[in-house]
């Protein structure tokens, strides 16, 4: 495991050996970093999106690199790297269905999301969450505004 951080943009990496203790570590990472800078209800949010991310990861198996990236106490751009190539699309699961609704929860809960496959192979997943302000709240009293829009996968 290593990790790595730039203060200017509290951009943090964490390479993962894909095992279901890697969940646990990555939530860890996202949750430390995020209690020190945004609102808590950002970083809830933030660590299941990434908890979600990184199971997906989990399944292709290898090495996984989560990465979190914080812009000004107001957006955090989760980023799950895996070595698999093939698209992530969100489920349509059953009620009875174990799997099938991670991609469905970081929809949920993200601004936006998508993916983008790695020049070096693999791809790259990402969601970003927003803290916005309520109309009627003061500069100070903040809320998370997940969208609940499908957005379609993105390629760069």
């Amino acid at each position: 495991m290593t990790s790595g951080s730039d203060e200017a943009g509290c951009l943090c990496a964490l390479a993962l050996t894909a095992c279901p203790a890697a969940v646990r570590e990555g939530r860890k990472l996202v949750g430390e970093l995020l209690e020190r800078h945004a609102p808590a209800e950002l970083a809830d949010d933030a660590m299941l999106v990434a908890s979600e991310l990184i199971g997906n990861a989990v399944r292709v198996g290898g090495r996984i690199v989560l990465s979190v990236h914080v812009e000004a106490d107001r957006r955090v751009t989760v980023r799950v790297w895996d070595r698999s190539p093939v698209e992530p699309v969100p489920g349509a699961p059953g009620a009875l269905d174990e799997h099938g609704r991670g991609l469905l929860i970081v929809q949920s809960l993200s601004e936006d999301w998508g993916w983008t496959p790695h020049p070096l192979g693999g791809k790259t997943v990402w969601a970003a969450l927003t803290v916005r302000q309520r109309r009627d709240a003061s500069p100070d009293d903040v809320t998370v505004q997940p969208s609940l829009d499908a957005v379609s996968a993105v390629s760069v």
